[in-house]
């Protein structure tokens, strides 16, 4: 029953998130409302609040996981690489990370 209850959870908090990342992007920290992201999200301000206690916690727990992005390609890194096709591997993926983002 736990597992079930799990997967609505998850999904709001990555509603938040996702509704935070576009409003963050667009508005910046100040120009963006705990309300604004719960609208955008589909959930209450309490709701929000019960995942997030604040704005700020909001937005680096946003850039968090825009920095884990961020840092996937890099972990697939080889000290057995060519320096050279590792740079470039890289960037491919680098950009068919930032393409699915």
């Amino acid at each position: 029953m736990k597992k079930a209850a799990a997967a609505p959870v998850q999904n709001k908090r990555a509603a938040v998130l996702a509704a935070a990342l576009g409003l963050f992007s667009r508005f910046g920290l100040h120009g963006t409302s705990v309300d604004q992201v719960a609208a955008r999200a589909g959930v209450s301000k309490s709701n929000l609040l019960y995942y997030f206690a604040n704005k700020e916690e909001l937005y680096v727990s946003v850039l968090r996981d825009l920095l884990e992005v961020w840092l996937e390609p890099l972990r697939a890194f080889s000290a057995e690489q060519d320096p050279q096709q590792a740079i470039a591997d890289y960037i491919r993926r680098k950009l068919a990370v930032s393409r699915d983002s």
